[in-house]
């Protein structure tokens, strides 16, 4: 994958797509530059919930479950 540190937003979003492994990875990176470590299959899982449920446009079930 591309250095996600040299991308624009737009640049980035056409990167990673729709892709949970390029998503966690950025991500990895990210938080690895501020000095975090994440588990990257609980962050690769979180991400992959979070998107099918926006992908069926029900986003609020997981930021405020019934």
């Amino acid at each position: 994958m591309t250095d996600i540190r040299t991308l624009s937003g737009a640049e980035f979003q056409r990167e990673v797509g729709t892709d949970v492994d390029k998503w966690a990875d950025a991500a990895m990176i990210a938080a690895e530059d501020l000095g975090f470590t994440v588990e990257r299959e609980w962050l690769r899982s979180l991400l992959a919930d979070a998107m099918e449920a926006a992908s069926k446009n029900s986003i609020r079930e997981v930021i405020r479950p019934t």
